[in-house]
């Protein structure tokens, strides 16, 4: 299966000394890659989202400075909380909004 061979791969280069990273906000692409020699994972690899949700991800202004810049950004007819959690959970936001706890408070509001 697809995991199973993206987990042998992360594996491989895990034991070659590369750092894998989870997503970011502001580098990660729909697939993960390699930056500045790391492996971002990709927003692909969050689970949860839509493909509709994927596509307005992709098109971000980027740099985003913040959780709520991230917001404003957003299709909010669109937007609901389980949507949100996911992209905290995998850390999406820690480089802006280091707070998990706080963004998982507040994504509802």
């Amino acid at each position: 299966s697809r995991g199973k061979e993206k987990g042998a791969i992360i594996r491989q280069a895990r034991k070659a000394g590369v750092e894998i990273l989870g997503p970011d906000i502001n580098l990660s692409q729909a697939e993960a890659r390699l930056f500045e020699g790391r492996i971002y994972l990709g927003l692909k690899d969050i689970m949860g989202i839509t493909p509709a949700f994927l596509d307005q991800l992709l098109a971000l202004k980027r740099p985003v400075t913040s959780f709520p810049a991230f917001l404003r950004q957003l299709d909010t007819k669109e937007l609901k909380e389980k949507q949100l959690v996911p992209l905290i959970e995998a850390g999406l936001f820690d480089q802006v909004s280091p707070n998990r706890a706080s963004l998982l408070v507040n994504c509802g509001n």
